[in-house]
């Protein structure tokens, strides 16, 4: 059982759960290159081993840590707490 320590992982981990991270990473629905995108990233995490290693603690602490530091360069520091 993984538990996550903020908010922000958890919203990140049940994307993971759900199979939707990839609508909350491209959220333009008008935009082609970003359905592109979607239709990408959505196809490589409904991987068996991919879900699987995302979801395991080495891999977790790693993606976790990064998409944190994606939201604070975009200037979304506030959703992680940091």
């Amino acid at each position: 059982m993984i538990h996550p320590d903020t908010t922000f992982e958890r919203n990140i981990l049940q994307c993971l759960e759900r199979g939707n991270l990839q609508n909350y990473i491209f959220d333009n629905p008008q935009a082609v290159t970003q359905k592109v995108m979607r239709g990408i990233i959505g196809g490589f995490l409904r991987l068996s081993p991919v879900k699987r290693a995302l979801m395991s603690d080495s891999l977790r602490s790693t993606f976790l840590s990064m998409m944190a530091s994606g939201a604070k360069m975009t200037g979304n520091g506030w959703l992680t707490g940091i």
